[in-house]
């Protein structure tokens, strides 16, 4: 997720950058100085780091990875979250306020019995 801060001095330059720098050529960089994996398909295809290679194939062969599906399964969740971290990002909210308000929406979508449910695969 990329947020611009409102009210930032270059938001054309900030979108770019953050484009430039998860690039597949500068995330494959990152896999080899930072000695990290980067969630970006290809990523890897690099000279790995020996400690990396096992990592990066279980990765390669996983049936189910993280996703974040919930946030087009709950949509009224989803722009609670977003909201509350476009908050912590421009500094109007704590990390605790972000986290509770996170919650709050995650707790009021638990509760809603007339949300549909999904489950992912």
């Amino acid at each position: 997720m990329c947020i611009i801060p409102k009210g930032a001095k270059h938001p054309d330059e900030a979108a770019d950058f953050y484009k430039f720098v998860m690039s597949l050529d500068m995330a494959k960089k990152f896999v080899v100085q930072k000695r990290t994996l980067m969630s970006i398909i290809g990523s890897d295809d690099v000279e790995l780091p020996k400690d990396l290679e096992t990592a990066a194939k279980c990765m390669r062969n996983a049936k189910h990875t993280w996703d974040t599906d919930f946030l087009y399964w709950y949509p009224a969740m989803s722009n609670k979250v977003d909201s509350a971290m476009a908050g912590l990002l421009n500094g109007e909210l704590t990390p605790k306020e972000c986290v509770d308000r996170m919650e709050k929406a995650a707790e009021e979508t638990r509760k809603d019995s007339s949300i549909l449910r999904h489950k992912s695969d």
